[in-house]
């Protein structure tokens, strides 16, 4: 019981430390992109992450998604 419980926590862990990973993989990424005005690299990479996007993240990509090629 207490190595199941042990196992499930880890892997909890594993994942979690995994999508912080990429998430700060994407927001490096994004900066480039936004600072190139780069509008629809900006929301391919924020919808990837939408779910883990801050306030002022989730305002970027609103303006990215207004502002890209049509």
């Amino acid at each position: 019981m207490y190595f199941r419980r042990l196992e499930t926590f880890r892997a909890a862990k594993a994942d979690a430390y995994m999508r912080e990973m990429k998430l700060r993989q994407v927001r490096v990424e994004v900066e480039k992109a936004w600072r190139d005005r780069q509008f629809d690299k900006v929301v391919k990479l924020y919808t990837s992450v939408e779910h883990d996007l801050t306030k002022s993240e989730a305002r970027k990509l609103e303006y990215a998604k207004q502002h890209q090629s049509s």
